[in-house]
């Protein structure tokens, strides 16, 4: 009576779910495809082609949800399969179903083979400890579907094959146990053991960047530079304040010959010359006078302490800067230590 009043539950459950399945098809479609389908299955069992053949029968009876041959097909593909446990579960839905329509006949005949099948099957009982069970968030799962708690430490029939046992609750560490089941007259009990705490994650340290290598200091390379400027200006004064002088003194020589000669326009003309090469000689010295004060400033920052702080009250302070005064030009060092 029990696998009757099971069997006609499974029933019920397999009505709904394959009426919401197949809403979008009507009554007539539905046969039409089961039957095809089970034509096709019926091929493919001759040849002994178990999961093919099976996977068609339980679309039919998705389709047919009420057909009670469709089921023992389906059982019956099933045990070809080894899929034990499936065939003694198909064959209760068929029992239960007969036994509905009025077939009693036909239902103790499948009990019957039911009974029969039941010795034979492999079982397994999954356990779970109450401290286990105490764990917040406790999910346990046998091939990824949620055992609920009521079949905690029942023993169920099962398919044999290879199952996954598995366990998870926030914050612990998962619980997992691979087993390979026999196809018959085995019986497996798995123990979800404490799930221990989970370890919380390692901050990595942010990577520390080498030291960076010394470098000059900004002063020191300006002090370079600056030197280095005024070194080429002092050159470039020095030779134009030459030329500046050979200039004036070969307009001295052509004014005192165009003297001797009484020649007014050559002595306007060596005037002149005259004092273009003074301008030049001014000029020259300025700039040689500019680029020796830049040179002596470049000297003195290059040889500075490198340092960010602003220099003490008392330090040493260092002021270069050129002069001219007439003809003459030069650069002038003043200090105070």
């Amino acid at each position: 009576m029990m696998n009757i009043l099971l069997g006609a539950a499974a029933v019920l459950a397999g009505v709904l779910v394959s009426t919401s399945a197949h809403a979008e098809l009507t009554e007539a479609e539905k046969r039409a495809a089961a039957e095809a389908l089970y034509a096709t299955a019926e091929g493919l069992l001759a040849k002994q082609d178990f999961t093919a053949a099976c996977a068609k029968l339980e679309e039919v009876v998705k389709l047919q949800p009420l057909g009670v041959g469709a089921k023992l097909t389906l059982a019956d593909c099933y045990l070809g399969a080894g899929k034990l446990a499936s065939a003694h579960a198909m064959l209760g839905q068929a029992a239960s179903l007969a036994a509905q329509a009025g077939q009693t006949a036909r239902a103790a005949e499948v009990q019957e083979r039911a009974a029969a099948l039941a010795p034979r099957l492999s079982k397994l009982t999954i356990a779970v400890p109450a401290a286990v069970q105490a764990t917040p968030g406790l999910v346990v799962r046998r091939d990824g579907a949620t055992v609920a708690a009521a079949l905690f430490g029942v023993t169920v029939p099962i398919d044999g094959g290879t199952h996954v046992v598995s366990a998870n609750a926030p914050e612990r560490l998962p619980f997992e146990r691979k087993l390979d089941i026999a196809p018959e007259g085995a019986a497996i009990t798995v123990e979800v053991g404490p799930l221990g705490a989970a370890q919380a994650p390692v901050a990595t340290p942010a990577p520390v960047s080498p030291p960076a290598e010394p470098g000059w200091p900004v002063l020191r390379v300006g002090g370079f530079v600056t030197g280095g400027l005024g070194l080429g200006l002092a050159v470039v004064g020095v030779a134009v304040a030459g030329s500046g002088i050979g200039r004036t003194n070969d307009a001295v020589d052509v004014f005192a010959a165009a003297q001797a000669r009484g020649d007014a326009n050559g002595e306007t003309a060596a005037r002149a010359e005259h004092d273009a090469a003074r301008t030049q000689t001014v000029a020259g010295w300025a700039t040689a006078g500019v680029g020796g004060a830049a040179l002596v400033a470049g000297i003195v920052m290059a040889a500075l302490p490198a340092g960010d702080a602003e220099p003490a009250t008392g330090s040493t302070t260092v002021r270069v800067g050129p002069w001219l005064d007439g003809t003459t030009a030069g650069a002038g060092l003043r200090g105070a230590w």
